[in-house]
Parts: C-alpha cells; sequence; structure tokens
C-alpha cells in the first residue's frame, strides 16, 4: 500500500515539474507601443514559426466600401517574389490572409534563418509601403477575382445566406467585398484603416520553435518596437443583428448562367473562438 502511494506521490511531482518546466518555457510580454509578444520555447521542433495576428478585420469597412482590410492585407507583400525568398533563402514559407476578425500573417524557417525571418517580416510591417499606384494595383487584382467568382453559384447564395441570417451586421457584408466596393476604395481609405486598425497595440506577436526566450524577446523589441499605437481605440464589438428570416427564400443572380444554382440550409449557432 505504501509503494502504490509513494508511486503515486513520485508520478504527481513528476507530472508538476513537467508542468512547470512547459511554462517556464514560455514567456507572455506586452512592448511599450502595446504590442503583445508570446514566445514559446519548442525543442523539438525543426523550425520556427511566427505569427502575427491583427484583431480587426473585414467587420470594420466602412459600408459601401467592403473590402478595404483585404486590400490592406494584400498591400503588405505587394511583390510576389517574397514567398520565393522565405522558401529558397529561409527554408521556410509565407501566407497571409484576412477575415472578418482578423489580419493573419504566417512565416516559418530554418532556426539559424530566424533573424532574417523577424527582419523580413518587420519591415512590411512597422513600415508598409503604400502608394496610390499600388494601391491601384492591388485593387485591380482583387477585382478581377471578384469578377471571376461571381458566375460561381455558391458566392451569391452565400451573401444571400449571410443577409438572411445576420441582417444588419458586418458579417452580412461579403468580406473580400463586391465589384461595386472596391470599386469606390481609394487610397485614403486604405491609409485611415491602417492608421485606425493595424497598429502594435492591436496586434500579437507569436514565436515558436527552437528559440530562446530571452533573446527572442530581445529581436522582437528591436525590431518590433517602433510600429506605431493607436491614438484612439475602436470599440471590440457591434451591436447584435436583427432576428433572422425564418422562410424560403430564393434569388436569381444576374452573374451566374441560367440552368446553375446552389442551395443552402442555414441556422445561427454559438461563435467559435479560433484562438
Amino acid at each position: 500500500m505504501k509503494g502504490k502511494c509513494l508511486k503515486s506521490l513520485l508520478l504527481s511531482l513528476s507530472l508538476i515539474f513537467l508542468l512547470v518546466s512547459a511554462i517556464s518555457a514560455q514567456n507572455d510580454s506586452r512592448l511599450l507601443n502595446g504590442l503583445r509578444i508570446v514566445v514559446i520555447n519548442n525543442p523539438a521542433s525543426t523550425e520556427v514559426k511566427v505569427s502575427l495576428r491583427v484583431h480587426s478585420g473585414s467587420a470594420f469597412d466602412t459600408a459601401g466600401k467592403e473590402g478595404t482590410i483585404a486590400v490592406l492585407t494584400s498591400l503588405l507583400f505587394p511583390n510576389p517574389e517574397i514567398k520565393e525568398f522565405f522558401r529558397d533563402d529561409l527554408g521556410g514559407s509565407l501566407s497571409w490572409m484576412s477575415d472578418y476578425d482578423r489580419i493573419q500573417i504566417d512565416a516559418t524557417a530554418r532556426p539559424e534563418k530566424f533573424i532574417d525571418l523577424m527582419e523580413s517580416l518587420s519591415l512590411a510591417i512597422t513600415n508598409p509601403q503604400i502608394n496610390k499606384e499600388s494601391v491601384d494595383k492591388v485593387k485591380t487584382v482583387l477585382l478581377e477575382g471578384v469578377r471571376n467568382t461571381q458566375s460561381a453559384p455558391g458566392v451569391s447564395v452565400n451573401e444571400l445566406s449571410a443577409r438572411l441570417l445576420v441582417p444588419g451586421h458586418p458579417y452580412a457584408r461579403p468580406s473580400s467585398g463586391s465589384e461595386q466596393s472596391l470599386s469606390r476604395i481609394d487610397f485614403a481609405d486604405i491609409m485611415q484603416a491602417e492608421e485606425r486598425f493595424f497598429t502594435a497595440d492591436n496586434a500579437t506577436l507569436v514565436i515558436d520553435g527552437p528559440v530562446k526566450v530571452d533573446e527572442s524577446l530581445r529581436i522582437a523589441k528591436r525590431l518590433f518596437g517602433s510600429w506605431i499605437k493607436s491614438d484612439r481605440k475602436v470599440p471590440p464589438t457591434f451591436a447584435q443583428p436583427n432576428p433572422p428570416t425564418a422562410a424560403l427564400v430564393s434569388e436569381t443572380s444576374p452573374h451566374v448562367p441560367v440552368g446553375r444554382y446552389a442551395i443552402r440550409i442555414g441556422m445561427r449557432s454559438p461563435a467559435i473562438i479560433d484562438t
């Protein structure tokens, strides 16, 4: 009996030691500019992963100018060769996206290329090269993408479903914008969105891999400490949408060829928090 109690005690102590070790290998800090930095020491990993999340997405687009955040996200890395650099020179990858709630940037590299990865990201994030010419170029690309997807019946029925499920809410608007809304966006709109939402105090930077916590923090502070902080807070939530339309509704899209159709059955459910 005593032997079993001793084994249980040793097992409990071992689990506590492992938990304390895991906690000690992680650091959660905040810079003076408000940027939250989480560093996770993962010695077993063969690569370093850096993720940056800006906690505002297309839900904050001005009504009638949907797609503003999508344009801003595309402007962060306007040069398509940047992905080749991360793949060939850093032995990793680079991706970015935006949706209703966030702008997400994910990058990986070999451990010995960690500083190169951080320097490349900081150049694009702390001082994005945005001008009227680049805005017009990105808008052209996004407009072409919207036109190419309009003929798919699933696109129009998804937009209809959103309008019926959450009427009057930003989630009812197309995240990537429409042909009409994208054409209304100008250079001033992008600059205003950058100043309000793409700021250090509205973002979290996560570093995960075989890295030293203290050294990683010093590198992050040096490279991202100059990122501008917002001068005003933007409300993080919206008013609840109106009750959904509980009826069978059909709509004919002028962009979808005759004979093609799609069906959706939708219902509201509790939100899923994406961490």
